[in-house]
């Protein structure tokens, strides 16, 4: 497993869309196959960013910013239009998904 397999984080639930990179692709008109070879990854882990199994490290969103002509922020769902109750219930599956993947454990004990 390489340094950037590693920063991935994989992502267990199915609802929890955090990227538009097969949006941004679709705009672009670019396929899996051709984003990854432009950043040298195999087109399955494109496929798993696609469909948000997978998230891309810090580092990888930045390439495929500069690959497909975008700026890094389109390659993310926006917050902006949703509403309190959204965004207390992302709130709560990040911070799940963030404490089930780490050997730190929250203070709070709800998490």
């Amino acid at each position: 497993m390489g340094k950037e397999d590693k920063a991935e984080a994989k992502v267990d639930s199915p609802k929890l869309v955090l990227n538009r990179i097969g949006a941004v692709l679709k705009e672009k008109g670019m396929s899996n196959e051709d984003l990854a070879g432009k950043i040298k990854v195999a087109p399955s882990t494109v496929s798993q960013y696609v469909t948000n199994t997978v998230q891309p490290s810090p580092q990888m969103f930045f390439l495929i910013a500069l690959v497909t002509g975008s700026d890094v922020r389109e390659l993310f769902v926006s917050l902006k239009d949703r509403s309190p109750q959204e965004k207390d219930e992302l709130m709560k599956e990040l911070l799940a998904f963030t404490y089930r993947s780490k050997r730190t454990k929250p203070k709070d004990k709800n998490v």
